[in-house]
């Protein structure tokens, strides 16, 4: 009973990072300086801030493997970690819909965010558990993690837009 006081789920006692990951969304948006432009770019200051500091949400915090395997080799903690990714974009919808500077589709703006990182994160545990170099790992990750906000802000690459009908 003593445990279930602080974890809602079993499998939170292995992803204990989850209530302070949605904190950190939450306040990436809502405590963004007046100078950062759109929520997307505190989103990806918020996330290259964790990087910097191998922050165990980065996902390049050292010797995570074994929680990785285990993670991994579990299809409940599997589970609990999809349904903590519709958590992390439900919050990150209501906080863009209570920011009066958000102009856009706070949903479907959470969900392109929520899979982009989600696909970095899943290809930088997955080269950690195959033991690629972690140097190298680092680099991909901050690479990969580029690319997908300069997609989120810009559109996709090489993407022409067909002539309206006048």
């Amino acid at each position: 009973m003593t445990v279930f006081a602080h974890f809602d789920r079993k499998e939170d006692l292995l992803l204990d990072r989850i209530p302070g990951a949605l904190d950190v969304v939450r306040d990436a948006v809502r405590e963004r300086p007046d100078d950062v432009g759109g929520a997307g770019e505190a989103i990806r200051r918020t996330v290259f801030a964790l990087v910097d500091e191998r922050h165990p949400l980065s996902g390049l915090t050292e010797g995570t493997e074994p929680s990785l395997r285990t993670v991994t080799a579990s299809p409940a903690l599997l589970s609990r970690l999809r349904t903590f990714a519709y958590e992390v974009e439900t919050e990150l919808s209501a906080a863009l819909d209570a920011d009066p500077r958000f102009p856009g589709d706070s949903a479907l703006t959470a969900a392109l965010l929520v899979a982009a990182y989600r696909t970095v994160a899943v290809e930088t545990a997955r080269r950690r558990l195959v033991g690629d170099d972690p140097a190298e790992i680092e680099a991909a990750h901050r690479e990969r993690l580029e690319a997908a906000f300069e997609v989120l802000t810009g559109g996709l690459p090489g993407r022409s837009r067909p002539p309206r009908d006048a």
